[in-house]
C-alpha cells in the first residue's frame, strides 16, 4: 500500500502526492520540513491531541478523498492551533505505520 498524501492547497500548499520510493516522499513531504510556520507553532504546543475519529466521518474539508480511506485504516484528527493560524491533519495508520496523511491550513484574516 503506498503512502498517502494530500493537501488542501487553501493557504499554505504542498502539493498531493502519492510518492512511490524514499526520494519521492521526502520530496513530497519536503513542504512540511521547510514550514515555519508549522515548526514554531509544533515548539508553542509540544503535548498535541490527537483523537481516534470515524473513518467514515473525516472533518469536512477532508471528504473529497474518503475513498483513499481504507477499512483496515484507523484514522486520527490532530489540530495545531497557532497565533492566527490553525494547521488541521488526519493521519492514516495501519497497524503500527502512518499510511497516509491528510492536511489542511487556515489563516485568520485580518
Amino acid at each position: 500500500m503506498p503512502f498517502i498524501f494530500r493537501d488542501t492547497g487553501t493557504e499554505v500548499g504542498c502539493k498531493s502526492a502519492t510518492p512511490a520510493d524514499s526520494t519521492a516522499f521526502t520530496t513530497a513531504l519536503s513542504c512540511l520540513l521547510t514550514d515555519e510556520i508549522l515548526a514554531g507553532d509544533l515548539k508553542e504546543n509540544p503535548e498535541l491531541q490527537a483523537d481516534v475519529i470515524n473513518r467514515k466521518r473525516p472533518p469536512i474539508w477532508a471528504r473529497k478523498w474518503l475513498s483513499e480511506i481504507t477499512p483496515v485504516m484507523t484514522v486520527v484528527s490532530v489540530m495545531i492551533n497557532g497565533n492566527g493560524d490553525a494547521y488541521s491533519f488526519v493521519f492514516l495508520i495501519v497497524g503500527d505505520r502512518v499510511q497516509g496523511v491528510f492536511k489542511d491550513v487556515s489563516f485568520e484574516r485580518n
